[in-house]
């Protein structure tokens, strides 16, 4: 420590530490100079320990972002079967109703649909399209029921039981 002048002061010798850490680059025969086994020694566990923070935190990050998106995610559908889906579309086109429609025809319905009453509205929908449907909205009750609503939908729910109240 008190062999370069670098490592006299608290800052120079953080300074020093994270040159090391970020360049990745070290005077060895200036540092080894005096003593080769310490300089080694304290080289590598430098090195060892800043790449495992180094890992940690990057395992961290996508760990967290990884545990996000597998809340949010849900049951929803593989490769296979989005591609399944896909030709089951192409294939039935004719057959296919329109998302529009649906959501035309599904805001004029009480709160809850069942497939009956699908069924009544859209008698040419194909039972894949409708199989397809109803598998979205369980996943959505479950992914909801998992995760909560979400704090804007929160707050507008109190917002609107308020005024509803003060009227």
């Amino acid at each position: 420590g008190r062999a370069f002048v670098e490592f006299t002061t608290i800052q120079g010798a953080l300074a020093m530490c994270f040159k090391i850490a970020v360049e990745s680059e070290y005077e060895w025969a200036r540092i080894s100079s005096k003593d080769s086994r310490t300089a080694a020694v304290w080289i590598c566990l430098y090195m060892i320990l800043v790449v495992m923070l180094m890992l940690n935190m990057v395992l961290a990050i996508i760990m967290d972002a990884y545990q996000l998106v597998r809340t949010n995610s849900g049951d929803d559908m593989s490769v296979y079967e989005h591609l399944v889906y896909i030709y089951h579309r192409l294939q039935k086109n004719n057959e296919w109703v329109p998302e529009s429609q649906l959501l035309d025809q599904i805001e004029e319905c009480h709160n809850t649909v069942q497939i009956s009453d699908l069924r009544l509205i859209f008698p040419e929908m194909h039972h894949f399209q409708m199989e397809h449907l109803m598998k979205r909205c369980k996943n959505k009750v479950q992914r909801i029921s998992r995760v909560g609503i979400s704090k804007t939908y929160t707050a507008q729910m109190a917002a609107a039981i308020y005024l509803g109240v003060q009227d």
